[in-house]
């Protein structure tokens, strides 16, 4: 420039705002498992993908105490792993011990999976906690609305100096997924609900109407080769009437997965 031109200015570039939904998450496969017992100090987190940044399904803005999840799998079990931070740990609820009651009231960390990724509620399958390692589990298309059916999916939970932390181990003998063969996409999320608060926060943040096209991808998950199973329950429900004696009902409920 010659003398007296005024200097260049320095582009700016426009602020790009951070992605909160349809997020990513590529898929790792775990060599050895993590111990499910709430302690994030397993090797295998520390090389796990982290889900972070967890907006309000209100505002869609960033909340003051955030989550760090993580996901791993290998040929049996899908993992899950977080950690709530929390500014006041000492006002942490958690009350409800009774696996299947709900956990209205207490603080909770759900984590959820479309395998079909079609988006649809009735597709996804839902896994949550306090922080007492208290177990409710809602299976897609209504599945599982006994707790025989539900499977023996495994959780921890624990106090930190800074919040809770907390582990699952889901089965993926317990779920639904397409027979396809190599690399994959499906429909993951997770969310938390802070009692404190009364905020709900998301990892892929669908909004207080639940808009699923809005939930995050797994990218690149290889599902186990699907083996079909047949399980069988029997029951007994006895009654006793205002007439003599006593009645006993019995029967046999089916299943094929």
């Amino acid at each position: 420039a010659g003398p007296g031109a005024p200097a260049a200015s320095a582009a700016v570039a426009p602020a790009v705002p951070a992605l909160t939904a349809r997020r990513e998450l590529p898929a790792a496969r775990f060599s050895t498992p993590p111990a499910i017992d709430g302690d994030l100090s397993d090797p295998c987190w520390a090389t796990a993908p982290q889900a972070e940044r967890f907006t309000d399904d209100l505002y869609g803005q960033p909340v003051a105490d955030q989550t760090i999840a993580y996901l791993g799998y290998d040929a049996r079990y899908i993992y899950v792993g977080f950690h709530a931070f929390d500014s006041q740990p000492r006002k942490i609820v958690a009350q409800q011990t009774k696996r299947g009651a709900s956990l209205a009231g207490d603080e909770s960390f759900i984590f959820t999976i479309d395998t079909f990724n079609t988006h649809k509620g009735d597709d996804r399958s839902s896994f949550s906690i306090n922080p007492l390692g208290t177990q409710v589990a809602t299976l897609a298309s209504g599945r599982g609305t006994k707790l025989e059916w539900e499977g023996a999916w495994k959780s921890a939970a624990r106090l930190t100096p800074d919040g809770w932390s907390g582990e699952m181990a889901i089965p993926w003998s317990i779920l639904n997924y397409p027979a396809v063969k190599g690399p994959t996409t499906c429909g993951i999320n997770f969310n938390r609900f802070q009692q404190r608060t009364q905020l709900t926060s998301w990892w892929s943040n669908v909004g207080v109407n639940g808009f699923y096209d809005l939930d995050g991808q797994w990218i690149g998950v290889r599902f186990p080769g699907f083996v079909p199973r047949l399980s069988l329950l029997p029951y007994a429900i006895p009654a006793w009437g205002q007439g003599p004696g006593a009645t006993l009902r019995s029967g046999l409920d089916a299943r094929c997965t």
